[in-house]
């Protein structure tokens, strides 16, 4: 596939997972190193794809990725360097070690990484409070798949933070002192403050942003 069509596909591609989408806008980057006048405008196209969409989780990473590309003396070679960041980012492994067995953990949306980690160790169950659709849609699979998820309407959002183990939030991005989040992140956490419930952050590559 010609590069500007493979670039095309990706701006496309509403459902897939950050890391894939990430990982392929980078290869399709690399691909382009025989015409790198079109490194800029292509950058450009692929930010511009999600500048409002409900669904934000990769909009950060994406940023990331061009503005690491475009500022790099060597713009391709840095493209293949941070495919290989994103595609073995061990932020699911790292929160699979710090999480307690047998934990109900309430989330918000679709976190990727959070998911990723608390569907493969069988034990969790999980607490999924909707936001923008993202949730409903997370539950289905989860259901599907037979993983343990229940849909939290956001009326019921007290009770599910009272039955928590912990709450988990997973940043868009985040510097040293804030977090932008999915909707309802906040409220989220906020009842769990109140319950005294512990609440952790999870920032996957690409979102932790530099001062």
């Amino acid at each position: 596939m010609h590069p500007i069509e493979r670039l095309r596909y990706v701006a496309r591609a509403d459902g897939a997972g950050p890391a894939l989408l990430v990982r392929e806008t980078a290869l399709a980057l690399c691909a382009m190193e025989f015409d790198p006048q079109s490194l800029v405008l292509a950058c450009r196209r692929i930010v511009e794809r999600h500048p409002t969409m409900a669904q934000l989780w990769w909009m950060a990473q994406l940023w990331w990725l061009c503005a690491n590309v475009l500022a790099a003396p060597e713009p391709f070679a840095r493209a293949r360097e941070l495919a290989l960041v994103v595609e073995r980012d061990e932020t699911p492994g790292h929160l699979d070690d710090a999480l307690p067995d047998d934990s109900t953990v309430l989330i918000v949306g679709w976190p990727f990484n959070a998911v990723k980690c608390l569907a493969q160790r069988g034990d969790a169950m999980m607490l999924v409070v909707d936001s923008h659709g993202e949730g409903e849609a997370l539950v289905d699979r989860l259901h599907d798949a037979e993983i343990a998820a229940e849909l939290v309407p956001f009326e019921c959002l007290g009770a599910a933070a009272q039955e928590a183990s912990l709450v988990v939030v997973e940043a868009l991005a985040c510097g040293p002192n804030q977090a932008l989040a999915i909707g309802g992140s906040r409220a989220v956490m906020e009842t769990a403050k109140s319950l005294g419930k512990p609440t952790w952050l999870v920032a996957g590559a690409g979102t932790r942003m530099p001062e």
